[in-house]
């Protein structure tokens, strides 16, 4: 098979965005779902392993807000209006994956990036 080009996935193939993804939804549910911080956090974002789980067991970031974060259907719907702006707001490092830059390095052929993430947030890194 010919290989014309790689597409690469950006959140969790080339770079670990889950304590960003993590902190921003933090930030998020202290504004929809204040019930919802501090000690009463959902377990899903409390490790990266946690979150991680949740995030693929779950059909999709709707499903992820209300049945393993616990919004109500309300709040998740403002929460996915403040995605976008929270994102672009918060400064959480985010790094290569190890040996990713080597990787693409030695990859001869024409590379681009698909991903639901900003496009700021990716030239940034």
């Amino acid at each position: 098979m010919k290989l014309d080009a790689i597409l690469w996935d950006y959140d969790g193939t080339l770079v670990n965005s889950i304590p960003k993804n993590i902190d921003i939804t933090k930030q998020i549910l202290s504004i929809v779902a204040p019930r919802l911080t501090g000690l009463k956090s959902p377990k899903y974002l409390k490790t990266e392993k946690d979150y991680h789980i949740a995030n693929h067991q779950s059909k999709n970031w709707q499903d992820l807000y209300v049945n393993y974060y616990g919004m109500t259907e309300n709040e998740m719907l403002r929460a996915g209006t403040l995605w976008t702006e929270h994102q672009l707001k918060n400064n959480t490092p985010v790094e290569l994956f190890s040996e990713i830059k080597e990787t693409i390095n030695q990859i001869n052929l024409p590379q681009g990036i698909c991903s639901q993430n900003s496009s700021e947030n990716i030239n940034q890194v």
